[in-house]
C-alpha cells in the first residue's frame, strides 16, 4: 500500500476531477466514503451538481482566515493497494482514510477542532483523501512530516492486511522514519528480467520485497531481482509498483522507461 500526497490551490477543481472521467476514462462510480465536516452537510452535497457547494463546505475554515490563507491550502492524498491483492471494500477504505488523517495530525481521533476531510473512491484499489489545512480554531496543520507518518503507517496496514508480513514491520506507528538517501535503478536485463540495484538499506529491501522483488545478498552486495517464474506481463506492472513506494518513501528511483506503466 502506497500513498502520494499533494496539495492543491483550488478544491473545487480537484473535486471536479476526482469527480470526473479522469485523463484516461478510467473513473468508475465516484463516490463518497467517509466524511469529517463538522456539522456542514457535506453528504447531501456528493454529487456532480453540487460538487461548488461541497468546496465551499470544506473551505468554510479556509475561508475565515482572510489574508492568511496559504497559496495550496487543499491537502490530497491518494492511496493505492497492492495490485496481486484483493481490493478492500468501501468500509475498509474509509477505516484506511480515517487512519491517515489521525497519524498524519489532519485529523486526531477526538479532536474537536480537526481539518475538514472527505474520502472519495472512483477507481479499484485506490482512495482519495482531500482535506483543507485550516483547522476549525483557525490554526493550520503543520505538513512537514506528513509524507513519512504516511509512508510508515500504509506499511502497518499492509501488514495488517496480510499484504506484508509483520515479522518484517520494524517501525512503530509512533516512530517516525528517517530520511532515506540513496537512489536506486530499475532496469529490465537482457535476459529479460527485471533487477532494482542501488538500495542497500532495510527500508528500501522491505519495500522492494513487498512490491515482489527477491533480494539477492552475495559478494556482489544486496539487490534485487523479479523472480524469472514472473509473468511478462505483470513484470512492468510490478516495477512501477516499486518504484511508486520507494518514491513515496523519499527515495530517488531510475525507472526503465520500458517497465514505466504510467507512460
Amino acid at each position: 500500500m502506497i500513498a502520494h500526497l499533494q496539495r492543491a490551490s483550488n478544491t473545487v477543481g480537484l473535486l471536479s476531477y476526482l469527480y470526473g472521467p479522469g485523463e484516461r476514462g478510467d473513473h468508475v462510480s465516484p463516490r463518497l466514503i467517509a466524511v469529517a465536516g463538522h456539522g456542514a452537510p457535506i453528504e447531501l452535497l456528493a454529487e456532480p451538481g453540487s460538487l461548488p457547494y461541497l468546496a465551499h463546505a470544506l473551505d468554510a475554515p479556509v475561508e475565515r482566515l482572510g489574508t492568511r490563507v496559504p497559496a495550496q491550502p487543499t491537502w490530497v492524498c491518494s492511496v493505492r493497494s497492492d495490485p496481486r491483492q484483493p481490493d478492500l471494500t468501501d468500509p475498509q477504505w474509509a477505516a484506511v482514510a480515517r487512519r491517515l488523517v489521525d497519524v498524519t495530525g489532519i485529523a486526531p481521533e477526538g479532536d474537536p477542532d480537526a481539518c475538514r476531510w472527505i474520502a472519495v473512491r472512483n477507481r479499484p484499489r485506490q482512495v482519495h483523501v482531500v482535506a483543507t489545512i485550516a483547522r476549525e480554531d483557525g490554526s493550520l496543520h503543520n505538513g512537514y512530516r506528513d509524507s513519512f507518518r504516511l509512508q510508515s503507517e500504509c506499511q502497518l496496514l499492509a501488514a495488517e492486511l496480510g499484504h506484508l508480513p509483520i515479522a518484517s514491520q520494524s517501525t512503530p506507528r509512533t516512530q517516525e522514519t528517517r530520511m532515506p538517501s540513496p537512489s536506486i535503478t530499475i532496469t529490465a536485463e537482457p535476459s529479460g528480467s527485471v533487477s532494482a540495484k542501488g538500495a542497500s538499506d532495510d527500508l528500501s529491501a522491505t519495500l522492494l520485497k513487498h512490491a515482489g522483488f527477491q533480494q539477492i545478498d552475495d559478494w556482489y552486495g544486496r539487490r534485487h531481482r523479479l523472480p524469472t517464474t514472473t509473468p511478462t506481463d505483470y513484470r512492468a506492472a510490478i516495477a512501477t509498483h516499486a518504484a511508486e513506494m520507494l518514491r513515496a518513501a523519499r527515495y530517488g528511483v531510475d525507472l526503465d522507461p520500458t517497465q514505466d506503466t504510467t507512460n
